[in-house]
């Protein structure tokens, strides 16, 4: 049970890495530079189709990382509480 713990731990702090991410890479993104912002984000993450997304499918994907890291979030917590009661 505590590799459980350990691993759901480790994923939500990478999904809320991924969303500290998004919050300064939106804080500094606008329309004019969202064609470079997809070059670059295509070298980093490898992924060839975050070159083409505009802006709107861009919030939109941050917007579903969101709801992900909130749902993880939320099972580890789950978890954690059954380990405690029924240890």
């Amino acid at each position: 049970m505590r590799s459980l713990i350990t691993a759901g731990a480790g994923i939500v702090i990478y999904q809320c890495w991924r969303l500290w991410l998004d919050n300064h890479y939106f804080s500094e993104l606008t329309q004019e530079n969202n064609r470079q912002a997809g070059i670059i984000l295509t070298s980093i993450w490898q992924k060839q189709k975050l070159q083409d997304f505009t802006l709107e499918q861009r919030y939109q994907g941050a917007l579903k990382q969101l709801k992900y890291s909130l749902i993880s979030c939320a099972l580890l917590w789950l978890i954690w509480i059954i380990t405690l009661l029924f240890k």
